[in-house]
């Protein structure tokens, strides 16, 4: 029987239990959950469609180095940890299944039955993983996120990736040298996924980095200093946008009509306004928009109160730090995106590098296997990516639920 479900049955075996107290309540999906997979069945020889992933199988195998790495921000400016650790003895983060009999559904049938698990674990857990399931390409994956049956996030703003088709996308088209800063997808927006799901494509060589990194809301919201939380609480957070033109020929960074995969300002205009976003043209057609947004909000199904934003990745100081960035002399308002506070104000560099250590304070990795799948609740769960030598492939959807 799963760990978890022991510790609820035991505690609901307790002589001071009760049937109404509100763990029961808040447990009660996932005693339903294992209830129907059989593992409270008496009856011997039972199988389980799953078993849970030792935490070796998770392990890096070498330490990957966070301090002082190159085309990772802040990494040379104190705080971060020497290493990347790997999952931890005890830490469910992320809880990782193995399916037994690969063979014995086909991938809707699988999709059924990780659907369930996720509905039952993920608000629980906050990042699951499924290894060995018989999603073995592209095609494979589109037929099992489609029997998952969730409402894709197909509002717009999706970050620099490329579409491959059904709702499938490149997970990031940044070079493969950048190690990505934890972040929640789309955190700098009302509007945002509230599951990411990454598929394996091709497992990275052993050793050549490459590896996804995680961490809890929960665990870095703790580690922040209090009096700076309340101070951006206070003031919030304005996130602002450049997108030129593909007239103006600007080759550093993706025009609005490449981000948006629209060609009409209309069209672009129509997904600000529905998102909350304000907006302005330049006489060029250049396109700056911004929002002026909480840094943290409340789980919708925990209703924890957690840091959720993108205030150092969608920082300037982000983008200088990237190799295509290097020896170039540019205003901080002709980046991507910058971060101000809510006032317009800078925020100042030492706020960012603490935000930027408690984070990799708090990261873990794992390592790939191909043909792993991933589900992250976006909400609960950062997640960033070492940088990389040799062959990766990682392809990612979004859902609206």
């Amino acid at each position: 029987m799963h760990r978890l479900a022991v510790q609820i049955v035991k505690k609901i075996q307790s002589p001071s239990f009760s049937l109404h107290s509100s763990y029961f309540h808040r447990h009660q999906p996932i005693l339903l959950h294992y209830a129907s997979w059989g593992y409270f069945s008496t009856h011997s020889g039972y199988t389980p469609h799953v078993t849970q992933l030792p935490t070796e199988e998770l392990a890096l195998g070498y330490k990957p180095r966070i301090a002082g790495r190159k085309y990772l921000p802040g990494s040379c400016l104190g705080g971060f940890p020497e290493y990347l650790p790997g999952p931890k003895d005890g830490d469910s983060l992320p809880m990782a299944y193995k399916a037994t009999k690969p063979q014995e559904f086909d991938i809707k049938g699988w999709s059924r039955i990780c659907r369930d698990l996720i509905d039952a674990e993920l608000s629980v857990y906050g990042a699951i993983l499924f290894r060995n399931l018989p999603v073995n390409n592209m095609d494979d994956f589109r037929s099992f996120i489609q029997g998952l049956d969730y409402k894709f996030f197909e509002h717009g703003v999706t970050g620099y990736r490329t579409q491959l088709g059904a709702n499938v996308y490149t997970a990031s088209d940044d070079p493969p040298e950048v190690t990505m800063e934890p972040h929640n997808e789309v955190s700098y927006s009302p509007v945002f996924p509230k599951k990411v799901i990454m598929f394996c494509v091709r497992e990275p060589d052993p050793f050549c980095g490459g590896e996804t990194v995680l961490l809890r809301n929960k665990d870095l919201t703790d580690l922040l200093d209090p009096e700076l939380t309340r101070k951006l609480e206070e003031k919030k957070i304005r996130y602002q946008a450049f997108l030129p033109s593909k007239d103006a020929k600007l080759e550093l960074q993706k025009s609005w009509q490449d981000r948006f995969w629209v060609e009409d300002p209309q069209e672009v205009e129509k997904i600000l306004t529905t998102n909350g976003w304000s907006f302005s043209w330049d006489e060029d057609k250049n396109l700056r928009y911004w929002y002026i947004h909480s840094p943290v909000m409340h789980h919708p199904v925990t209703g924890e109160k957690m840091w959720f934003n993108q205030v150092t990745s969608y920082n300037a100081s982000y983008f200088r730090a990237l190799p295509l960035y290097e020896n170039v002399d540019l205003p901080d308002d002709h980046f991507p995106f910058h971060s101000y506070y809510g006032d317009g104000s800078d925020i100042e560099p030492h706020v960012l590098q603490h935000i930027r250590a408690a984070m990799w304070s708090c990261a873990m990795g794992f390592r790939w296997r191909t043909s792993d799948v991933a589900v992250l609740d976006n909400s609960q769960v950062l997640h960033g990516r070492m940088g990389w030598t040799g062959e990766r492939t990682l392809v990612t959807t979004l859902t609206d639920e």
